[in-house]
């Protein structure tokens, strides 16, 4: 138990760092921003799955305090990540969609958000034999 809470405040603290204003630097580059963006995008495409998946488990097993926790952390996280990308993206609206394609391209490489959509999928066929097998 202590390990997975040090692990979860070790994401916390980088998605945290990620999260922080930065300061523009004069001469700041154009790859630097688009850097940024997709440093942005990875970790609240990580923070989305690992929220979905939590949330998930959660339904499985609403009695695990560890878990309702986690929950409620990653809720926070997620909400506060949500706000300081919408700051830092609402002056631009091709930067939005940019930072939302990278988004879900980030949810296509990381493995929690692979694993999640696995249990969707499963879930998704699980659904259609239980249709064919009560017609």
């Amino acid at each position: 138990m202590t390990f997975r809470i040090f692990k979860y405040s070790t994401v916390l603290l980088l998605v945290s760092f990620l999260l922080y204003p930065t300061v523009k630097v004069v001469g700041q580059s154009e790859n630097h921003d688009d850097e940024l963006l997709k440093a942005d995008a990875l970790a609240m495409a990580y923070v989305n799955c690992d929220h979905a998946l939590a949330f998930y488990n959660y339904k499985l097993n609403p009695e695990d305090r560890d878990l309702k926790t986690k929950l409620n952390q990653l809720m926070i996280l997620k909400n506060q990540m949500f706000v300081n990308m919408q700051i830092k993206n609402r002056k631009d609206d091709t930067r939005k969609k940019k930072f939302e394609r990278e988004v879900n391209s980030a949810k296509k490489q990381l493995n929690k958000c692979i694993k999640y959509q696995n249990i969707l999928d499963a879930n998704a066929e699980a659904e259609k034999q239980k249709a064919k097998e009560s017609k």
